[in-house]
């Protein structure tokens, strides 16, 4: 028998969480770099190590007294559990290197599937125009970074675009 949408809602601890199946983002740890060269361009690919997929998972927010509604995103490990389990808030309180290792893991789950949907989305609006470019991103994008590890942001985006987009520093 099939479900519905409600019943499915009611099964998971968030009844207003919908999680989006058609929005997957790939994340990677660990492993290593293959740098090859075609003529005078460098190629680098990433192999080994551990990939995980990443879930959209919305919630939509009304505001007080207006007809705008947005959308919060946030992501779900479907391959690692542990990843999107639990959150660990308090980075000062952990003891062992695997509660640590943990923390770092999770949070770079976070920054690199945010900023891939990012990247993403804007292709996707980019590419409807004949020519598209990378030269209206950061006016397009803008980003708030407020905690230790949003650093990693700053150095994941620069990966994204240069080793997956192609883009020259």
């Amino acid at each position: 028998m099939e479900k519905s949408s409600t019943e499915y809602r009611h099964e998971r601890q968030n009844i207003w969480e919908i999680e989006r199946f058609d929005v997957q983002q790939t994340v990677r740890f660990g492993g290593q770099l293959e740098i090859t060269y075609e003529g005078e361009i460098q190629q680098v690919k990433w192999v080994s190590g551990q990939t995980v997929r990443a879930v959209a998972c919305d919630i939509a927010n009304s505001g007080y007294n207006t007809f705008t509604t947005n959308c919060l995103r946030r992501w779900k490990c479907i391959d690692d559990p542990q990843i999107s389990l639990f959150v660990i808030q308090d980075y000062k309180k952990l003891k062992s290197e695997n509660e640590k290792t943990l923390y770092i893991k999770q949070r770079y789950f976070y920054i690199s599937s945010s900023l891939k949907d990012i990247i993403r989305r804007y292709k996707k609006r980019s590419t409807k125009s004949a020519n598209f470019e990378f030269d209206l991103f950061p006016l397009k994008n803008s980003f708030v970074i407020f905690e230790p590890c949003g650093s990693l942001a700053v150095l994941e985006l620069l990966r994204l675009l240069i080793d997956e987009e192609s883009l020259s520093f």
